[in-house]
């Protein structure tokens, strides 16, 4: 079964969180609580893995390693780039 999963990142750390395999990001952002939050479309029935979510700062480099951007957090003092 196809279902949304929303999940709480670390905007100050890497941040794993364990999701079906074949997860698709829908969107990042701050859920109705106020928390950095990532939206996943996900199988249920899929097995689990870990996925790898970072912030950075605007003006911070960017790991050499393979990166995929997911999108933006502005929070009152400062802005996120959330990548997986």
């Amino acid at each position: 079964m196809q279902v949304v999963q929303k999940h709480r990142i670390d905007l100050t750390n890497t941040y794993p969180i364990v999701a079906p395999a074949g997860a698709l990001v829908l969107q990042v952002g701050i859920d109705e609580d106020g928390n950095p939050s990532v939206w996943m479309q996900v199988e249920t029935e899929n097995p689990t893995e870990p996925y790898q979510f970072f912030a950075i700062g605007t003006g911070v480099p960017i790991p050499d390693n393979e990166t995929r951007f997911l999108g933006s957090i502005v929070d009152p003092r400062f802005v996120y780039h959330i990548f997986i």
